[in-house]
């Protein structure tokens, strides 16, 4: 069965959406004509606008080329070379005011390139085409016709843009003789592919734009509008016609006609949503009126009480009184047992309620009782760890020294991480610039072949197969503590880590006063040990017992000189040099070599170093005058040398005997230099191969 109101309602909105509906699709009809004829006036007016845009930049192009043929640098350029630069400044000034242009050029009377921009020569010399027109607008202009020549051409070896067309724009180029009559110098020639024209014509995404002396067939799928334009110089050129065609394809149009239709297929749509509004609230009462009904109906059948719909029919609103009443006394008796049936489950409910709220206050304070003990039992076991770490950390802070060695190191890192009492096994590996030691605190929980960790450089310590590894920051050296366990706890963790950074700090500071020591003790151009290192060396064999020492002072010869004409660059340059050949020389005598000043160095001969004292001097002296490059330049290297031993003298007073014998032989140098600046070449060799 179908209830009234249902049928009412289905009925109105029939009639409504196919008269509306029948509306929308005439209009839509008219407005789809519409768009389609405006569209196509769009593209023929396009066309147009395209057309006078190429008429005036055709004829733009063709007075600058008629004012460039007049210019005093293009008459002069055909005739000499003076003016080459002049004719290329005025080609690339003409090329970028038109951009149509792709290639110039400056012909003789008898067709020969004399200068060109952008083009190819040959090509243009060879054809024959070409030739035939030039002649002919040669003849033309000595016969008193004025003008150039504009024709069509099609040449991949002289416009390789686009389909290879294009135009050649030829100009006369001329100048008054002795007659007082204008003779032909020459022509000018402008090349204007087709590909350039379209791009100098600016068009919608939509639309294709051709512009050819001939255009192909079109796809059946567009809609175009084709131009033709005539192209004609004045007097005696024939005319050229170039066609212009604009075309879109059937897609775009149908996407515009639908954009341009849709506003109004919108206010359709509104137009419609508002007389079905308007319509509805017209069928409201009559609609409420049966609702209404069906309503009492419905809460009659339930056993529901009948509630006042405001119904505007008499009948129905009588009924609906006449029910009221009665359920209303009805109501009102069943109101005094519920109320009544209230009161005693309040009094049940108050009375669970209050042991509810008795046994969980029992429960919370025995709980909260419990858990304070237990907080406070693992705050007091947590403060006992970390006691115990700052502890130890102090005590070892006290045994570590700067003279400690590694293993000492490692036995009292041990001794204290072990009086932590974690009671996990542990380990700690060390290196000191030298092979790795590990000490190893239970071997139990530790795998069998324990790689060394690896350390991304943010992060602290690291957790594999059930050992924690904490690496000991240090850039000297290399280390790491092990500790064997599946989880640690916050303040165990924090302790290992805080024992960690102490033993590697420990390590960087050691590290670093080793490398100030030993920079203190070094030179720092040659690598060998300075005056301080030589000071140390002599100060412990003056308290040693029954030491017999040697001592070689060596000066090097020229440095100043060097420094003065080749500059400093160069004079380090021959210190080095000196430093490593003397390095070659005490090489298994001695180690003991040092540069105590500026070009001093000392070498220092103890035990039974002093047997081979003879065979190092010789070596000393086989080592001067051998060539090597300083600062780019071939030099001679010379040094003097002074030699003394306890033998002889007593040990604090070597260095000044070593002293005065090497001054000795620094002014034989000298002395061989001021006879060499003389001329006299034989007696300085002699002297050069004694000393």
């Amino acid at each position: 069965m179908i209830r009234l109101s249902r049928l009412y309602l289905l009925l109105v909105l029939v009639f409504t959406l196919v008269a509306v509906g029948t509306l929308s699709l005439m209009q839509y009809q008219a407005l789809r004509t519409y768009a389609a004829d405006n569209l196509t006036n769009e593209l023929k007016g396009e066309a147009f606008r395209i057309r006078d845009g190429l008429e005036r930049q055709l004829i733009g192009l063709k007075e600058g080329l008629r004012l460039l043929t007049g210019h005093e640098s293009i008459i002069k350029g055909l005739s000499t070379l003076i003016y080459s630069g002049q004719v290329q400044a005025r080609f690339e000034a003409l090329s970028n005011r038109y951009g149509a242009i792709s290639s110039l050029y400056l012909l003789t009377p008898d067709g020969m390139v004399k200068e060109n921009y952008g083009g190819r020569i040959r090509p243009l010399e060879q054809d024959k085409v070409l030739q035939a027109k030039l002649a002919q607008l040669r003849k033309s202009a000595n016969e008193g016709v004025q003008g150039g020549a504009i024709w069509s051409i099609k040449d991949p070896l002289l416009i390789s843009e686009g389909n290879n067309e294009g135009l050649v724009f030829a100009t006369v180029v001329t100048s008054f003789g002795l007659r007082q009559q204008e003779a032909v110098q020459g022509f000018l020639l402008a090349l204007v592919p087709f590909n350039r024209l379209h791009k100098q014509q600016e068009v919608e995404d939509s639309t294709v734009l051709e512009i050819a002396p001939q255009l192909t067939n079109l796809p059946h799928n567009t809609v175009n509008q084709t131009l033709s334009m005539d192209i004609q110089d004045r007097d005696f050129t024939d005319a050229l016609t170039l066609y212009i065609r604009v075309s879109r394809s059937i897609e775009s149009m149908d996407t515009a006609i639908k954009e341009f239709i849709r506003p109004f297929l919108v206010v359709q749509l509104l137009v419609m949503l508002f007389l079905m509004v308007v319509l509805s609230l017209f069928s409201a009462p009559v609609l409420r009126a049966f609702n209404g009904l069906n309503g009492i109906i419905q809460r009659m059948e339930g056993g529901l009480p009948v509630e006042n719909s405001n119904t505007r029919i008499w009948e129905f609103a009588h009924t609906e009184r006449l029910l009221m009443e009665m359920q209303g006394r009805i109501r009102e008796q069943v109101a005094d047992l519920e109320r009544q049936n209230h009161q005693l489950e309040s009094l049940a409910n108050e009375k669970d309620i209050y042991l509810k709220e008795l046994t969980l206050l029992n429960q919370n304070l025995e709980s909260k009782v419990e858990e304070r003990t237990n907080t406070l039992a693992l705050s007091l076991q947590r403060i006992e760890i970390t006691n115990r770490f700052y502890n130890q950390l102090i005590l070892l802070r006290q045994h570590l020294t700067d003279d400690s060695t590694p293993q000492q190191v490692l036995k009292s890192a041990v001794k204290h991480l072990t009086a932590c009492e974690l009671g996990l096994p542990f380990a700690i590996s060390l290196s000191l610039g030298e092979p790795m030691v590990t000490v190893q605190h239970k071997d139990e929980g530790f795998p069998q072949h324990n790689p060394a960790p690896r350390y991304r450089s943010d992060e602290d310590y690291t957790l594999e197969d059930g050992v924690y590894s904490f690496s000991l920051p240090t850039n000297h050296g290399s280390g790491w503590l092990q500790v064997a366990a599946r989880s640690l706890r916050d303040e165990e963790l924090k302790g290992l880590l805080l024992f960690a950074r102490e033993l590697g700090g420990y390590l960087e500071k050691r590290a670093l006063n080793n490398k100030l020591a030993f920079w203190a003790r070094t030179d720092g151009l040659t690598g060998l040990g300075n005056r301080i290192a030589f000071d140390q060396l002599m100060t412990g064999l003056e308290t040693a017992l029954d030491t017999e020492v040697g001592l070689f002072l060596v000066d090097v010869n020229g440095l100043k000189e060097l420094n003065d004409s080749q500059g400093h660059e160069a004079g380090d340059a021959l210190l080095k040099t000196v430093a490593e050949r003397l390095r070659n020389c005490v090489q298994g005598v001695t180690s003991y070599l040092y540069r105590i000043g500026g070009d001093e160095y000392v070498i220092v001969l103890t035990g039974e170093g002093l047997s081979q004292r003879a065979w190092l001097q010789k070596r000393l002296e086989e080592a001067q005058f051998q060539p090597a490059s300083l600062a780019g330049r071939e030099h001679g290297i010379s040094f003097s040398v002074g030699y003394a031993d306890t033998h002889s003298a007593h040990l604090a007073s070597l260095y000044r005997m070593a002293d005065k014998a090497m001054y000795q032989q620094k002014q034989q140098y000298y002395d061989l230099k001021r006879h060499a600046n003389l001329g006299d070449t034989q007696k300085v060799e002699e002297s050069s191969e004694s000393v």
